[in-house]
């Protein structure tokens, strides 16, 4: 039972790595344990979405830079309301 649920698991994982996107692995990955980064190296992180640490890096920049375009936009519409 226990070997049913590990190995269940283990092919889910093997298929986002293979059908997802790394930014959409790491949004996930941040989704389920929002505070990782603060817990565990940026290259185990990598690591574990099988991608580079400088990768990691790229992404991180690129959904933070997202985040702010995203913010500012959302600040502009209530300031013209």
């Amino acid at each position: 039972m226990i070997m049913n649920r590990h190995y269940a698991k283990c092919r889910a994982r093997i298929s986002d790595i293979q059908r997802l996107s790394a930014l959409a692995r790491l949004e996930i990955l941040l989704n389920i344990y929002p505070d990782i980064e603060q817990i565990i190296p940026q290259e185990s992180i990598a690591s574990y979405l099988n991608i580079t640490p400088q990768s990691l890096s790229r992404l991180k920049k690129r959904k933070r830079r997202y985040l702010t375009c995203d913010k500012r936009k959302s600040e502009h519409s209530i300031q013209k309301d």
